[in-house]
């Protein structure tokens, strides 16, 4: 069964030097429009194991279990308010401030939360009852991911120190930046995202690759889910 309608997938357009900004509109909305009916076929496909892997935490720690979206919600907060260097990440000359970022973008009530580390590990929460964890284990999420990251680095200087981390209002984008001397954010708009003319509209590309490739692992029906 394809995840994409028509079986025809957004893949990823770079942005950079020589990129069409027509190309990456393009992209984009092709990639936006199919946002829900993915996220509905994938709740289909992978819900039972996420839940299964939630539970079983909860169970673990003796505590009352928690929902799906509720784990969700809590490991995307784990995730902003650890110090990368509890998780034995350290600057390098790639990635001289920058850990790791987490890209929030709204799916119709939902909103989705994709997260990629320097180190490769990447993971996918939402605040419904949808989750994919452990893309380390495949190396085109790993490169994406790391990808990700990279291109970070270039917006380091405009995003914004701060210590809370609210999910952003309907039509906005935010990048949660995880970096060595605290979080900063880039909060943006997903229309202008889109047109690929935005100067962080290659922000928006790098964490589309990183959710197309998950896709990718979820159509060949490789084992991607892990207890966390």
């Amino acid at each position: 069964m394809s995840l994409w309608p028509n079986k025809k997938s957004p893949e990823p357009t770079a942005v950079g030097a020589g990129c069409s900004a027509i190309a990456v509109r393009v992209t984009s909305r092709r990639w936006l429009n199919s946002l829900d009916h993915t996220m509905r076929t994938l709740l289909h496909i992978t819900l039972p194991a996420v839940v299964i892997c939630f539970s079983a935490l909860s169970q673990t720690n003796e505590q009352p279990k928690k929902s799906a979206a509720q784990a969700g919600r809590e490991l995307r907060l784990r995730t902003l308010t650890t110090q990368p260097a509890q998780l034995g990440q350290k600057p390098t000359s790639e990635h001289p401030r920058i850990a790791g970022v987490i890209m929030d973008f709204p799916i119709k009530t939902a909103t989705a939360s994709i997260v990629s580390l320097s180190s490769g590990d990447a993971s996918i929460y939402t605040t419904g009852t949808f989750g994919v964890i452990g893309g380390f284990a495949h190396e085109t999420v790993r490169s994406g991911a790391i990808d990700f990251v990279t291109v970070c680095e270039k917006h380091f200087d405009e995003a914004t120190l701060t210590k809370d981390y609210p999910y952003p209002a309907a039509g906005r984008v935010r990048f949660y930046l995880i970096c060595y001397d605290g979080v900063r954010v880039i909060d943006a708009d997903l229309e202008s995202l889109s047109s690929g003319k935005d100067k962080d509209s290659d922000l928006l590309v790098a964490g589309m690759r990183v959710w197309t490739e998950f896709r990718k692992v979820v159509r060949k029906g490789l084992n991607h889910d892990r207890v966390v």
